[in-house]
């Protein structure tokens, strides 16, 4: 019976018809020849390998097999569900509805917005009083806080801003944190627009906000933002304003997602106002005449359901209802601030040694000043709900049995079982700008990005192109300003709905700028010439070409290419850890940061 052939044995047959057996080393050696692997050449133009020598053939098939296993394994434990996750976020809760698994597939997709902020000092610096008008009372400013004083009795004690643009049926988004003397009722008027009163109660520090349609426009164009109270106050009463401010959304998003944002808030009082902040938390932007911002994170952190870290340092003291620090022994509390979702209920358990307010919880804006203390009614872990204006915690905690390695705080209103703090942090390319237009599913009526796309493998493919306005020749014309935009953009699509222009809204379904509104924009859709062109108006310039050059200078136009391009960034780790009942945020340290879009795949928990 043969020697079965193992390794590189070779078989021969003699002229009797009989199988010899011998190895290639010992053929070699008898030839006085060696012959290795690696010193035979490899044809690799037909079979789409890199490697140019037998040895390394054979290394990359059995890598490419190897590589190729894994995946399928993988697949197989873990299958894709079929719908992809677009929802831009910046934070967010992770498991549950939003991702069923512990793995993820992600491609990150860029979104922009003319982003404005329409009222001047409206945190109140010191010496910018004369920003406001006011009846009825005095006003002092402060520590970025305005205090008006009542001097007559009356409910039409107000102060007031103008706004000097034309924003008639726009979408308003307008915000106030305010503090009575007395229980009142604030109301907003912007032009002529009286929205619903929002109830302040005595001396407790509340934020005020709403959205609204403008519809009235004033002499010279200018729209009034009212801060009024809905019953009388004495002589002498007094109101604190802190971080007024008003987004114009239509001019930020474009109509559709504006007048949507709109819709929830005219069905259900505060839900258009969560939908908004949840996108932009901050409590305060400042002044900002228009801009153009887009996708810009350095890295995805995602933490498992315990969000209380043990190996953060605890400070002694505990934090009192004003935000204080106490002194008194046995006291203490989480030097860190714990990101949170507002309106959101959160349980607390393990050895915490609570009580009356051990274990109160310290609520801060994204600014991280402080809000409110809750207090829990019982020693042990406990379940609270945050306020709409949070972004922040700090934990009060107690000496004696306390054991942070059996604390827990976990969104929800039960307590599971314990597990450790759990956290990755996953770097992008910092230097990436990701742009395109953010639009509604009207399916689903969820936002998700349309715009440049950035893989794990560091592809980049840009569909959205930008341009200084101050880089183009711009010619009065008709009651506007046109640039011809043929050789200055290249390519660009005309009539482009996608496109966006800082401190401009779209006036679509113009050919020239004799029926446009004023600071609104549009790109020629040929009709008026086959150089593409791009036409705003803007009547504070008074037909002056050179004026209105130096003063969009800074300001940019995104718009859509005709052809899109390519180029690589860093790659980035793919895929990554997802955990149920967790949290994802990108990182984005920017003042005004905007939701990241993606396309996530996420596999089922088996």
């Amino acid at each position: 019976m043969p020697t079965p052939l193992t390794d590189a044995d070779k078989v021969l047959r003699n002229d009797t018809g009989k199988d010899i057996v011998e190895k290639l080393d010992d053929i070699a050696q008898a030839l006085g020849v060696g012959v290795n692997a690696d010193q035979i050449n490899y044809d690799n133009t037909t079979s789409g390998l890199e490697s140019t020598d037998v040895q390394d053939a054979i290394d990359e098939v059995n890598t490419i097999q190897n590589e190729s296993i894994e995946k399928i394994y993988n697949y197989i434990r873990f299958p894709y569900i079929s719908n992809i996750d677009k929802v831009p976020y910046l934070f967010r809760k992770s498991g549950g509805s939003i991702s069923v698994g512990d793995w993820e597939e992600d491609k990150l997709v860029g979104g922009s917005v003319s982003f404005n902020q329409l009222i001047q000092d409206g945190n109140f610096p010191t010496g910018t009083e004369s920003s406001w008008s006011m009846t009825n009372c005095t006003i002092a400013f402060t520590d970025n806080k305005c205090t008006i004083t009542t001097s007559t009795t009356s409910r039409s004690n107000n102060i007031r801003q103008v706004v000097m643009a034309s924003r008639q049926n726009h979408v308003i988004f307008v915000t106030n944190t305010v503090t009575c003397s007395k229980s009142t009722g604030i109301t907003f008027y912007i032009g002529g627009t009286v929205p619903s009163v929002t109830t302040v109660q005595a001396n407790t520090r509340t934020v005020v906000s709403n959205i609204v349609r403008a519809m009235n426009d004033y002499t010279n164009n200018a729209l009034y933002f009212y801060f009024n109270y809905n019953q009388t106050l004495s002589v002498g009463d007094t109101v604190t304003y802190e971080n007024a401010f008003a987004v114009d959304l239509t001019q930020m998003f474009g109509s559709t997602i504006a007048d949507y944002i709109l819709s929830l808030e005219t069905a259900n009082e505060g839900a258009g106002v969560e939908f908004f902040c949840n996108l932009f938390p901050n409590v305060y932007y400042a002044y900002n005449t228009g801009e153009i911002v887009s996708v810009k994170t350095s890295a995805h952190k995602v933490t498992g359901k315990n969000l209380f870290n043990k190996a953060l340092p605890l400070d002694t003291g505990n934090i009192t209802d004003d935000g204080s620090i106490g002194t008194a022994g046995g006291y203490y509390h989480t030097r860190d601030y714990y990101p949170v979702l507002p309106n959101t209920e959160y349980t607390t358990s393990g050895d915490i040694a609570t009580g009356n307010t051990r274990n109160a919880i310290a609520c801060y804006d994204a600014n991280k000043n402080f809000i409110i203390r809750l207090m829990p009614e019982a020693r042990g872990g406990w379940t609270f709900t945050t306020p709409a204006s949070i972004a922040f915690i700090r934990m009060n905690l107690a000496g004696g049995s306390m054991d942070v390695n059996t604390i827990q705080l976990e969104q929800g209103n039960t307590a599971t079982t314990y597990e450790p703090y759990e956290e990755h942090i996953y770097p992008l390319d910092s230097n990436l700008e990701l742009r395109g237009s953010i639009k509604l599913d009207t399916t689903t009526n969820t936002l998700y990005n349309d715009g440049d796309t950035y893989d794990s493998d560091g592809n980049v493919v840009r569909k959205y192109g930008y341009i200084d306005l101050g880089n183009l020749s711009w010619s009065a014309g008709g009651i506007g300003f046109y640039a011809n935009v043929s050789t200055a953009i290249s390519p660009i699509t005309t009539g482009d709905e996608n496109a966006s222009c800082a401190g401009y809204t779209r006036y679509d379904a113009a050919s020239t700028t004799a029926g446009m509104l004023d600071k609104t924009f549009d790109l020629s859709d040929g009709n008026l010439t086959t150089v593409k062109r791009l036409m705003i108006r803007d009547d504070s310039y008074n037909g002056d070409a050179a004026a209105f050059t130096t003063g969009v200078t800074g300001k940019y136009l995104v718009y859509t290419l005709a052809t899109p391009t390519t180029e690589t960034a860093a790659p980035f780790t793919n895929p990554q850890r997802v955990f149920n009942n967790g949290t994802e945020e990108y990182i984005d340290n920017r003042t005004i940061a905007i939701p990241v879009g993606h396309e996530t795949k996420y596999q089922y928990n088996i």
